[in-house]
């Protein structure tokens, strides 16, 4: 289940708890809560969030981001409904993330190597990625390593 999209204090109280789910992704309330974290801090949440999915057939990175930010089936093409501002605008945010977590070194890239266009198969957990989720670090470690 995406991170945003965990029932509310209003929708227990209410005894709705699944009125969230039902209205649709809130593109905007992800993006308020995700662009508030400091980027090291937003690393270790999407770190969290996509580790369970990372190595297997289905880790390139829109797959990852998709509990977030779903693509449809063909990409980005004319097949697919438009895409909301809000969703654009978290997709940017999330995206600023995974590649921290690369330069990082917390989750590694795995490509073709018989494609000489190096197309990227999928994502994997670094053994530092490991690491720190058992520690409990990620946020730290990201911000140590990040360039300034």
């Amino acid at each position: 289940m995406p991170l945003f999209r965990h029932p509310g204090p209003d929708d227990q109280e209410a005894g709705n708890p699944g009125q969230a789910q039902a209205a649709g992704p809130d593109y905007d309330g992800a993006l308020r809560y995700f662009g508030a974290l400091p980027l090291p801090q937003r690393a270790a949440e999407l770190l969290h969030g996509i580790s369970p999915a990372l190595g297997t057939s289905a880790s390139g990175m829109d797959q990852l981001l998709s509990p977030w930010c779903p693509v449809g089936t063909t990409g980005l093409g004319s097949d697919d409904p438009p895409r909301p501002d809000g969703w654009w605008a978290l997709r940017h945010v999330l995206l600023e993330a995974f590649q921290a977590l690369e330069l990082a070194r917390m989750i590694v890239r795995q490509e073709d190597s018989t494609n000489h266009w190096g197309t990227v198969t999928g994502y994997e957990l670094g053994s530092d990625g490991k690491a720190a989720l058992e520690r409990g670090d990620i946020a730290d470690v990201v911000a140590r390593r990040l360039p300034v």
